[in-house]
Formats: C-alpha cells, sequence, structure tokens
C-alpha cells in the first residue's frame, strides 16, 4: 500500500510542477532593440515605434501615466491609426496620475480589464497585419517611475510576424473580457453612491 501510496503522490508532484502550457515556440526572424531604463531613452524608443505606425497600435499597460506617450498615442489617433489601449482596471480607476481619462477623450479606445489580480502585461503591437510589424515588451511600465527612477528593460522586436499575430491574439482575449472605459467609469460611480 505504501509503494502506491508513493506512486500516487510522485504522480501527482510531477502533474503539479508540469505548466499548463508550454508556450509557443517561434522561429527567430526580424530586428531585435534593447534597451534599459534609466539609461537609455526607453520612452524616445516606444514613441518612435508609435510615430511610426501606419495601421494600428494596440497597449496592453498595467498603468500608463506617461504623458509624453499618451500625447504620442493620441497624435497617432488623430492621422488616422487605430489605437487601443487595455489597461488594468483598478490600477487606471485609482490612479490620479493616470493618463488613459484624456486618452480615452481623444481618439483612443480605452478598455480596462479587471478579470485578473493584476492585468501586468506591458505590450504595444504596432502594425500586425504590415510588412513590418513591431511588438514592444519587457518590465517597462509606460510611466514617469520607469523611464527616470526605475531598473527597467525593453525590447523592440521588428519585422517578426508570427511574433506581432501571437501578441495580438493575447491582446484580443483580453479585450474581450474587459470593459470600456466610459462604462467603467460610470459602473464605479454608481457603486460609490450606493455605498454612501
Amino acid at each position: 500500500m505504501r509503494s502506491d501510496l508513493r506512486g500516487v503522490l510522485f504522480a501527482a508532484t510531477m502533474l503539479a510542477a508540469m505548466p499548463l502550457s508550454a508556450g509557443r515556440t517561434l522561429p527567430a526572424e526580424g530586428k531585435v532593440e534593447v534597451a534599459f531604463a534609466p539609461w537609455d531613452d526607453v520612452e524616445r524608443l516606444v514613441m518612435d515605434q508609435i510615430d511610426g505606425a501606419r495601421q494600428a497600435v494596440y497597449v496592453q499597460a498595467y498603468t500608463l501615466t506617461s504623458r509624453n506617450i499618451v500625447k504620442t498615442l493620441i497624435a497617432a489617433a488623430e492621422r488616422g491609426v487605430k489605437v487601443e489601449v487595455v489597461a488594468d482596471r483598478d490600477k487606471v480607476l485609482k490612479d490620479e496620475r493616470s493618463a488613459l481619462p484624456r486618452a480615452a477623450g481623444n481618439g483612443v479606445k480605452v478598455w480596462l480589464d479587471g478579470d485578473h489580480a493584476a492585468a501586468h502585461s506591458k505590450v504595444m503591437i504596432v502594425d500586425p497585419d504590415g510588412k513590418e510589424p513591431v511588438v514592444v515588451t519587457g518590465s517597462y511600465n509606460f510611466s514617469y517611475s520607469a523611464k527616470s527612477e526605475n531598473a527597467e528593460n525593453v525590447l523592440v522586436i521588428s519585422g517578426h510576424r508570427a511574433l506581432a499575430q501571437t501578441y495580438l491574439e493575447n491582446w484580443k482575449r483580453h479585450r474581450a473580457k474587459s470593459m470600456s472605459f466610459a462604462d467603467a467609469v460610470v459602473q464605479t460611480q454608481a457603486k460609490d453612491a450606493a455605498a454612501q
């Protein structure tokens, strides 16, 4: 009986250690740029990718307090680029420094993801259906602190279509479970009023 129990415990331990999904392996392709804050001008590197957008910019962000990045996103929307952001619901609604309310009122579609303890991704997908798609990712929050105070990293991967599509699929999964910024504000105000 003890050997049976040990076998069951061993199998359970092995199953618990196995990842739910091993992820995806994609072939190397395109160009990779790397930058480190605070030494490199990561904010400028991110803004350059937005400035280069021709069709679309999709953003996933835990927080977005950088006024410069938001201005660049708004400028992209004004020149006809589709710009959409999925951000952490609680962080955006509770952080008075968030620049996303301004973005939402200026041509950028903002969605709030409240489906997780933290929607902690830091990703931009630029022109995923174009000839030279760009994926920006790393630890870098799109914030002043990330630019000037924190030790952060960012990767800019250009020209890797499969990677851009993979990130876009993930963005769409989170977008499908998100609420529009306007609806989230109304819902929060209603809850606050009911609590008083």
